[in-house]
């Protein structure tokens, strides 16, 4: 499996970028990484802190061969950054894309998709961490490792543990080897076995979150006792 890294000093977005060159070809995993980002953007556009070296601002351009579990991929992306971490400092994952610390945002993924005529052409998966940020230049509810720890980090030696982590399980997703994924997702997973709120087409749903679907997907027990199957929304963990 090749990979070919690009590292760019300022862009408006990794993600960006990355689509970019998969729309005029690019075929093997490109990793498009930056020091620093001007427009970096989370889920339904909202703003990512990205200050200069002081966190992982990075998008990979990926082509599976099946249009089939790609909600699953972001998941992949924030377990990678889960496995890479664990000896540093405990993560959990907040269905569907957010990395936390202590209920604090540490990391977060995105991911984009083309398909044209029932295949995929190309997938882009973003991925930010707060490495060594300090609290004046993060939101509110924000983290970083070095607010975490009081220790700064080396921005180079995460970014390789995370992609290695990646380059394995995504192996494991191309040969549709789920099963394990979604097996170590489950233990990181911070939304699970609590009651959640889901917003959905205007609509509030209440309920127990229960499991993950090969997929990816969030199955909850609503007020009513009924099972629902939910695909990557905005989930809201009531305190």
């Amino acid at each position: 499996m090749r990979v070919k890294l690009i590292h760019l000093d300022k862009v408006s977005s990794t993600n960006d970028v990355a689509f970019s060159l998969a729309e005029k070809g690019e075929r093997e995993i490109v990793v498009v990484v930056a020091r620093q980002q001007t427009q970096g953007r989370g889920r339904f556009n909202r703003k990512w802190a990205s200050p200069k070296d002081k966190g992982i601002y990075v998008s990979l351009l990926l082509r599976p061969s099946t249009t089939q579990k790609l909600s699953l991929l972001p998941l992949v992306g924030a377990l990678s950054v889960v496995k890479a971490l664990k000896d540093i400092i405990p993560l959990t994952i907040k269905w569907p894309n957010d990395l936390l610390v202590r209920g604090k945002k540490i990391g977060g993924l995105l991911s984009r998709s083309k398909i044209s005529y029932k295949k995929i052409d190309f997938v882009i998966l973003g991925l930010g961490v707060n490495v060594n940020s300090k609290k004046s230049e993060l939101p509110k509810n924000a983290t970083s490792l070095f607010i975490e720890t009081g220790k700064l980090y080396s921005i180079e030696f995460i970014l390789k543990a995370i992609l290695a982590n990646f380059l394995i399980l995504y192996r494991s997703f191309e040969k549709g080897n789920v099963e394990g994924i979604i097996k170590e997702l489950e233990a990181y997973m911070e939304t699970l076995h609590k009651e959640v709120k889901i917003s959905m087409d205007s609509r509030l749903i209440r309920g127990i979150a229960l499991y993950l679907t090969d997929e990816g997907n969030l199955v909850i027990r609503n007020n009513k006792g009924e099972l629902k199957e939910i695909s990557a929304l905005e989930v809201v963990h009531l305190r």
